[in-house]
């Protein structure tokens, strides 16, 4: 009895231990995980791959003009009504010309004024200093006449030295009188008040001029072919001069004034296409062209962009857009239409920045340098002689776990050797996933 306790106890036992092992083989990792670190492999795939800069931008108007007057007037008439399309020259407003028309008489009568005041003072003034000069001339002619008299008279000894010397001095001062009458006359017509009367008239008559384009402006029309956006005053209301009177829209002709990072700005050349949404329409399915890129860059804080400007292309109805409204842009930066494709993890760095994929060949992972190409918010384009679709990677899918670091060796498989490769190592950074635009 007792030997059959014994073995009942036995088989208890075992039973519990078994239970045991099993459990706790349950609850221990596999030996290619742990907390930080999986060992992933891929298989590189070829397929069509596109990346794409996502930013936000102003929708406006290409076509946009709010139209002002020089002058003060009255609202006489409105022919058309905010939110009307318009065609170029259609009548819009009209306004009083009751003030310009008097105005304009005023400045008429002002020119004539001052034309008949400038004409009467160069004939006065004129005739007083050629009067002037002509009675110096006659006395330097009579001086002239007595000193060549005395001077044969002084020689045959029939004029004392006195009478010369007078000769002498009166025909100095004959000559000196000539000259300041001949200054006189000249200045009268450069500096005295007729110049400046002139001037005046000039003027009067650029004010006349501007006055009659004023007369010309009373009748506010469409500059180009838009929707009216604005209008500013009603009937009967008093205008002031260069206020706003009216704003004309192209609402069929818009484009968006974005900007990018000057960290991202080497990727965009003009003619790159972007699709177009708003917050409204998430699916808008518009698309706009990059027309220019800016050559000096807005800073905000530490954050310097350059802006950029992209066309809505023709032949879309854009009627759901509106300028001023906020709109999402996603710029096509690149694509193509059979790329290596690896996941961002797969792909590490080097010490000198060179990176690289771990192919598996047999038992042995081998580093195989590659060029990064185009990214998505998934894969990332490898480029390399050495790589083609089917070929296995292995990788590991933690975030700050190097492969090296992995516990028995890189995911306990062996380096193997290949070309000037042999022995490497590759360096301990598992690599980042570059941010996805």
């Amino acid at each position: 009895m007792k030997h059959k306790k014994l073995i009942v106890i036995l088989l208890i036992v075992i039973v519990v231990g078994a239970a045991g092992i099993t459990y706790f083989r349950g609850q221990t990792p596999d030996t290619t995980t742990n907390d930080t670190n999986t060992q992933v492999s891929f298989e590189i795939r070829e397929i069509p791959l596109s990346e794409t800069y996502t930013t936000t931008g102003t929708i406006t108007a290409k076509n946009d003009q709010t139209i002002t007057v020089g002058f003060s007037s009255k609202v006489l008439e409105i022919y058309a009504e905010a939110g009307q399309t318009v065609k170029a020259g259609d009548p819009i407003m009209l306004l009083d010309d009751t003030d310009l028309n008097y105005d304009i008489a005023n400045a008429k009568y002002e020119i004539a004024t001052l034309e008949g005041t400038i004409k009467s003072s160069e004939a006065t003034g004129a005739t007083t200093h050629e009067n002037a000069l002509s009675e110096a001339q006659r006395n330097l002619d009579d001086a002239q006449k007595n000193y060549n008299d005395t001077k044969l008279l002084f020689e045959e000894g029939s004029a004392s030295q006195s009478e010369f010397d007078s000769a002498s001095t009166t025909l100095k001062n004959a000559v000196n009188k000539v000259t300041e009458a001949k200054n006189a006359l000249n200045s009268y017509y450069a500096k005295d008040e007729i110049a400046l009367s002139k001037t005046k008239l000039q003027l009067l008559q650029l004010n006349l001029e501007n006055l009659e384009a004023d007369l010309d402006n009373i009748l506010i029309v469409a500059p180009f072919d838009g929707t009216v956006a604005n209008l500013y005053y009603t009937v009967g209301e008093n205008v002031t001069e260069n206020s706003s009177l009216v704003q004309v829209t192209d609402l069929t002709n818009l484009q968006i004034e974005s900007n990018i990072s000057e960290y991202d700005v080497y990727k965009f050349k003009k003619g790159m296409s972007a699709s177009i949404s708003t917050l409204s329409n998430k699916n808008l399915g518009l698309t706009a062209t990059i027309t220019s890129i800016g050559v000096i860059g807005d800073v905000s804080g530490t954050e310097v962009s350059i802006p950029v400007t992209l066309a809505m292309d023709e032949g879309q109805d854009v009627s759901s857009l509106y300028p001023n409204f906020t709109a999402t842009v996603d710029i096509l930066v690149s694509e193509s239409p059979s790329a290596l494709v690896v996941p961002f993890e797969a792909v590490s760095e080097d010490a000198d920045g060179n990176h690289y994929v771990l192919k598996q060949e047999g038992n042995n992972l081998v580093p195989i340098m590659v060029t990064k190409g185009i990214t998505n918010e998934i894969y990332v384009e490898v480029i390399s002689d050495e790589l083609a679709a089917g070929d296995m990677i292995a990788y590991a899918s933690s975030s700050g776990t190097s492969l090296d670091k992995a516990q028995g060796g890189l995911f306990g498989i062996g380096m193997g050797g290949r070309g000037d490769r042999s022995g490497g190592t590759p360096p301990a950074d598992g690599g980042t996933p570059p941010t996805s635009n």
